[in-house]
């Protein structure tokens, strides 16, 4: 994880941009020195020279990458919001939505959406339906912890254990391989 620090509070998109890259690059430096990341035909990043799969996400000052020598990874990192909660139709199907715990209903929703975004991550393509294709079976929110999704996709049709982590205002979601 690295926290991006901009010199300026008004920075334009581009250059806010620009930060996420260089903490990215920050990060492999110390990761993985002399690597760098290449992109498949499909817009899936790679660590090059190696073989390694890699996973990128940001949100708000913070970068993160996951690194995995052992297959497809994803990772997701949102800033907990209030937006999660008017796009919920968006990505959960309704027996996703009917099994959220109703008290910590914000939190639930941004485990089920970085669970989705890690898993679709993994996968590697564009053309997915978070509602149809990705899903989260039923969990008990924790400030960390396991939960497992499932996916129904060309090519990839099974079961992932997912591990995630709440920590000052952020949910962090990876695919564990």
């Amino acid at each position: 994880m690295w926290k991006i620090e901009p010199q300026a509070a008004d920075l334009e998109r581009k250059a806010w941009l620009g930060l996420q890259q260089e903490a990215v690059n920050e990060i492999l430096q110390h990761a993985a020195p002399g690597c760098g990341i290449v992109k498949d035909d499909k817009g899936k990043p790679h660590l090059a020279p190696f073989t390694a799969d890699i996973s990128i996400s940001h949100s708000g000052p913070l970068a993160t990458v996951y690194v995995s020598e052992a297959g497809p990874c994803g990772v997701d990192l949102e800033m907990i919001g209030d937006k999660v909660l008017r796009i919920e139709r968006k990505f959960c199907s309704e027996a996703e939505s009917e099994s959220l715990d109703r008290v910590a209903h914000r939190e639930a929703l941004h485990l089920i959406w970085g669970a989705k975004e890690a898993l679709y991550k993994l996968y590697g393509r564009k053309e997915v339906d978070f509602r149809t294709q990705l899903f989260i079976e039923p969990f008990e929110p924790a400030e960390s912890g396991h939960l497992f999704g499932r996916t129904i996709l060309p090519g990839l049709q099974d079961r992932f254990r997912l591990g995630y982590r709440f920590w000052d205002g952020y949910c962090l979601v990876w695919t564990e391989v």
